[in-house]
């Protein structure tokens, strides 16, 4: 068997398949973390989109934005004036607050 053959049966096509299937488990656990993580925000009263269902790695969560069907603009697409600052700061402040007390923290996490 020449060098460039080695590693080329078929049975080296299995581990690859067990490498894909770790790779989907991994993101199933991580979307089912998300979606457990996003219920226990919304619980906590914490602005955050409620989760409607999971479906493997695929989130449906609640659509935020107006009536007209328009998104809410990211958070990085915020531009607030100077006297906007103080409630941001007290919003951010409250959501941090309410994560804490909801146990939204790593060392509540139950999985």
């Amino acid at each position: 068997m020449s060098r460039f053959d080695a590693g080329r049966r078929a049975g080296d096509s299995d581990d690859h398949s067990d490498r894909s299937d770790d790779h989907h488990h991994r993101g199933r656990q991580r979307a089912r973390a998300e979606f457990e993580m996003l219920g226990r925000l919304w619980s906590a009263g914490v602005a955050a989109p409620y989760p409607v269902q999971i479906d493997g790695t695929d989130l449906l969560i609640e659509f935020i934005g107006d009536a007209d069907g328009n998104a809410a603009r990211r958070l990085a697409e915020l531009h607030p004036e100077p006297e906007d600052l103080d409630d941001l700061w007290d919003q951010c402040r409250a959501a941090l607050v309410a994560l804490a007390a909801g146990g939204c923290h790593p060392s509540a996490d139950t999985t």
